[in-house]
């Protein structure tokens, strides 16, 4: 019987998740922090992009080492 009852416990919690979202942020803030995340993102890829090229052309020439 006690197995009955943590299994609608649970269910009740469920369907009360919906209850518990934190909706109190308009859409466009949620917007603008996936933005400046996805602008630091490119940045930085395109910085160690930058900086494994410079060791590459440091390779290539021959100046890395002596």
């Amino acid at each position: 019987m006690d197995m009955q009852w943590e299994v609608m416990d649970m269910q009740k919690y469920i369907d009360n998740l919906d209850d518990f979202e934190d909706d109190s942020r308009p859409p466009i803030v949620d917007w603008v922090e996936w933005l400046l995340v996805g602008i630091f993102d490119l940045a930085g890829a395109g910085a160690c992009a930058y900086i494994g090229y410079l060791l590459l052309v440091l390779v290539v020439e021959g100046r890395w080492i002596g």
